[in-house]
């Protein structure tokens, strides 16, 4: 198993308002993360977040872990 961990700087997701949207908006993005590295790599990953903006961190976090 091999993990790594994805980071984002600034909010790519254009329905996010930081004012008005909430933290738990952000599990979303896992999907997005899924989809993007089964396609990298050619086979399935779990994905989760473990960080996000919304939630008060300075940046998203996400694990992603081949098996």
């Amino acid at each position: 198993m091999r993990q790594a961990w994805v980071a984002e700087g600034e909010c790519s997701c254009p329905l996010v308002d930081s004012k008005r949207t909430p933290p738990f908006f952000c599990n979303c993005s896992v999907g997005y993360q899924k989809e993007s590295f089964e396609t990298v790599f050619g086979r399935p990953v779990q994905a989760a977040l473990k960080a996000s903006k919304l939630g008060g961190s300075k940046r998203c976090t996400f694990e992603v872990t081949l098996s």
